[in-house]
């Protein structure tokens, strides 16, 4: 017969057996024990009571079920010519409860069911966008953003030794950054100033919103009230807006991005004609292709601005990048190594203006415009109820009508005229010219300067530098060489002059 070891004290993971005995194996985590017979034993060797003492022994659960499984191991184990491993008991697995969660105060969810993008063959929902994104708020300190509900019990386990395996569903606690503070009611509030973030299962108040990876469908827009850096790129399609400041590591695509601080593009944006930027500061890009931008402050481009529409409000510095394709103007210095393409592609820069403000003054004009016609049509409807010597008192409360209507829409002309006169007083105060070319300007390169078009039809080398005389005749300096007029190197015209007039027709 078959002699058993039985030791004092078991410990997990023990393997109890002497060479040629039954070894039982409890797992780490005591959810299963095992029966090990290695091979050779003689037949009719295992006994099943001394199997059934031992797990007793080692304080494992001896149920009705596991003598069914100690007596079908040792029949299966038979003649014992090979060795055999067998589960003869395993846990109660615990029913777990509602994992916790937090009632967030109404607009402050910081989750959001994602849209699935449509698969090959599948048609959009109609009213679905699968773009959608969420706002990332900015709150304050000591507001309150929701209630802490607690996890269900559930229904408890029972590992093989009888222990009791936890239920209770999984509490949100830990989930909460310390910014986000809760009371002995589960009542959250924010801790700091910032906004909320909620990512990967994780909540923060931030001042900066970090998205690790790519702003795509696993995100959709993104609105912050705040400061965004974007790790990964942006895909086509998609919208990213910051009221701080905006960073942009990967590539950018044909998307739209918006700060009303500064914005970067470590790489820069490939924006096949649909991309479009707009910075309420300065930005940084490393290229741009084919993308419209607005910049109110300046413009620092490291490689590339190739076939884009760009209005900067400050200077451009594109002194180690070339440009060419498209139109660029800029307000105030302008710093390009290579002007124009080696195809003599057609680029069009403009100068010596101050194109957002122009911009603005081209609007309030436009609506002065407008004004005036309506107040047009209005004088007219007066004058055809003037007509009728007897006015009836309907008529007279039309007259009244109109006549409150024309005044409001004088006084708005009036402040939009006052507003014009300012624009147009501070277009003309920062109009300036300098620009530098260090390497060369190629030919089909056009500058607009103000009344002037000037057009290169053959390459210049640099450095070259463009600037207005005090008299406001346009000069140019080449290397060290003394200033001498612009249209010693290209062909310059003015608006208004016998030769405008004819090109212009």
């Amino acid at each position: 017969m078959i002699v058993f070891s039985l030791p004092v004290r078991m410990h997990q993971g023990d393997i109890v057996a002497t060479p040629n005995d039954i070894g039982i194996r409890v797992s780490l985590d005591q959810t299963e024990v095992s029966l090990h017979a290695p091979a050779g034993c003689p037949p009719g060797s295992l006994s099943a009571a001394a199997l059934l003492v031992r797990m007793r022994q080692m304080g494992l659960v001896v149920e009705d079920s596991v003598h069914g499984a100690i007596d079908e191991f040792i029949r299966d184990y038979a003649g014992g010519g090979a060795a055999l491993d067998r589960v003869v008991l395993r846990a109660v697995p615990p029913v777990r409860g509602e994992p916790g969660r937090i009632d967030w105060a109404p607009g402050l969810e910081p989750d959001r069911a994602v849209p699935v993008e449509p698969g090959p063959g599948q048609k959009q929902a109609a009213g679905t966008d699968h773009y959608t994104g969420r706002t990332y708020t900015r709150l304050k300190a000591g507001t309150h953003i929701g209630r802490l509900v607690a996890p269900g019990e559930g229904t408890p386990g029972r590992d093989v030794r009888g222990g009791v395996i936890e239920s209770r569903g999984e509490s949100i606690l830990s989930r909460l950054d310390a910014s986000i503070r809760s009371d002995a009611q589960g009542n959250l509030t924010a801790g700091k100033d910032g906004m909320l973030i909620g990512l990967g299962g994780q909540y923060r108040l931030a001042d900066v919103l970090s998205i690790e990876n790519t702003v795509d469908f696993a995100t959709g827009h993104i609105t912050a009230e705040g400061d965004v850096v974007v790790q990964g790129g942006v895909r086509t399609g998609f919208k990213v807006h910051a009221e701080g400041s905006l960073k942009v590591h990967g590539l950018a695509e044909a998307c739209e991005l918006s700060s009303v601080g500064d914005l970067f593009l470590t790489i820069g944006m490939a924006g096949a004609g649909r991309g479009t930027i707009s910075a309420g500061a300065n930005a940084r890009v490393g290229y741009l292709d084919s993308v419209s931008a607005t910049i109110q402050g300046s413009l620092i481009v490291e490689r590339e601005l190739v076939n884009s529409n760009i209005t900067v409000g400050g200077s451009l510095d594109a002194r180690d990048a070339t440009v060419f394709g498209g139109e660029v103007a800029v307000t105030d210095s302008c710093r390009i190594r290579t002007l124009g393409s080696e195809a003599f592609r057609p680029t069009h820069i403009v100068l010596g203006d101050v194109p957002l403000l122009a911009r603005q003054s081209t609007e309030s004009l436009r609506a002065v415009k407008v004004i005036d016609a309506k107040l047009a049509q209005l004088a007219e409807k007066e004058r055809i109820i003037r007509l009728n010597p007897r006015l009836k008192p309907q008529e007279r409360e039309q007259l009244t009508e109109l006549a409150f209507d024309m005044q409001e829409l004088q006084s708005r002309r009036q402040e939009l005229s006052g507003s014009l006169l300012e624009l147009q007083n501070a277009v003309a105060a920062r109009r300036r010219l300098d620009v530098e070319v260090s390497k060369i300007i190629l030919p089909n390169v056009k500058l607009t300067i103000g009344a002037y078009t000037v057009l290169f039809d053959r390459p210049v080398r640099g450095p070259i530098r463009i600037f207005w005389e005090s008299s406001g005749r346009l000069l140019c300096r080449l290397g060290s060489a003394e200033p001498q007029q612009l249209e010693t190197i290209a062909k310059v015209t003015r608006e208004g002059s016998a030769e405008g007039r004819s090109k212009a027709a």
